[in-house]
């Protein structure tokens, strides 16, 4: 009877322990030495994980270097942190490891200038402390610089590149995925790409931009009051609704917010304070404005020296001229469409996305006087 008791104690005792067997046996493990590293090719926010490796790796420096000075300044001792992650080549390494694959990330600690060949492809997930430069033809993937980045002609980026200062791209650039500076970034004529975002975006040299060439700047109207829809509006609250096509003139102001059914055409020095949607195609003429937001079931174009402060969404093509301009220093907005074309001249304030196409042209119009 004894012994049954307790053959029953120890079959009760194992079926309750059972079901805690695969997290005894995973305790037992113990803990992976490295991070496991997951592939970006399947997340589609490519900035985001950009940012993210920037941060990881910053960390890891600052150990690195709190490593050092806590040793008294014991050379090699912060290389010693970092390599437990990534694959470390310093200012003085005269190795040349493999660009293209690896396990660990690369992490390059210059503090200078990297220049990049054109024969060596860097495709394999990349962190330079230090400015970037790549010559003509290079083909660079998953990068991220801790300083100021310039692309020489004809280079390719995949999944993205990430500068935490500046990035000029010259002509012939081929911009895949998402390209996205901390700074200012200058796009030349004849580049293709997906995704940019910066603080601002300029497409073209410099001077194509001056203050004093933008009428909607420095130009002053007594608008007079907006001529009667004749019975083709309806009101709801600040929203209008026109059925049809609609032009507002030169020199007139709308106030509120604006549907139309047709296409839209706001003429020269015409503003609309407030955001506006059409069905149609939307043109915005020459030193037009919109204080809002701007969407088309169709397409969007910006003439030279019209601003808009808000969003600008088109379901089809999207094409902003010499001079124009979308959002503004202090409220960044994002200009979209499935096809985007951003003329020589044209500056952008935040986020450019091309669904499919985007590319930088040169400019067709003549230089706007003062």
């Amino acid at each position: 009877m004894t012994l049954g008791i307790i053959i029953l104690t120890i079959v009760t005792l194992l079926v309750l322990l059972l079901p805690a067997w695969p997290a005894f046996a995973e305790w037992r493990t113990g803990i992976d030495k490295h991070p496991l590293t997951i592939s970006d090719t399947y997340a589609d926010d490519h900035h985001v994980v950009a940012r993210a490796f920037g941060k990881e790796v910053a960390e890891h420096l600052q150990t690195a270097v709190q490593s050092f000075l806590a040793s008294g300044g014991q050379p090699g001792l912060g290389r010693v942190v970092l390599k437990e992650h990534y694959e470390v080549i310093g200012p003085h390494d005269d190795t040349t490891p493999d660009f293209e694959n690896g396990v660990l990330p690369l992490v390059l600690v210059r503090n200078t200038l990297t220049q990049w060949p054109a024969d060596r492809p860097l495709t394999r997930q990349t962190y330079v402390s230090g400015a970037f430069e790549s010559q003509s033809s290079a083909r660079i993937d998953r990068l991220f610089v801790d300083g100021e980045v310039r692309l020489g002609e004809e280079t390719v980026t995949e999944s993205w590149l990430h500068a935490e200062r500046h990035i000029r791209a010259l002509a012939g650039c081929q911009l895949n995925g998402s390209v996205e500076a901390g700074g200012f970034m200058q796009i030349w004529p004849a580049c293709h790409f997906e995704r940019l975002a910066a603080t601002e975006i300029r497409f073209g040299d410099e001077w194509h931009w001056p203050e004093a060439h933008v009428p909607s700047r420095h130009t002053r109207h007594e608008l007079p009051p907006l001529f009667r829809l004749n019975g083709r509006a309806s009101r709801q609250g600040n929203v209008h609704q026109v059925d049809g096509n609609l032009t507002i003139p030169a020199g007139h102001v709308w106030t509120g917010d604006l549907i139309v059914r047709g296409k839209l055409r706001l003429a020269r020095e015409a503003r609309v304070e407030g955001s506006i949607k059409a069905e149609g195609d939307i043109l915005f003429d020459r030193g037009s404005s919109v204080i809002g937001h701007a969407f088309s079931s169709s397409s969007i174009e910006v003439r030279e020296g019209a601003c808009i402060q808000g969003t600008v969404a088109a379901e089809d093509t999207l094409r902003v001229r010499w001079g124009a301009e979308i959002g503004t220093h202090e409220a960044p907005a994002t200009a979209t469409g499935t096809h985007v074309l951003m003329e020589q001249g044209s500056r952008v304030f935040g986020v450019v996305m091309a669904v499919e196409s985007g590319r930088v042209a040169l400019r067709t119009v003549a230089r706007i006087a003062a």
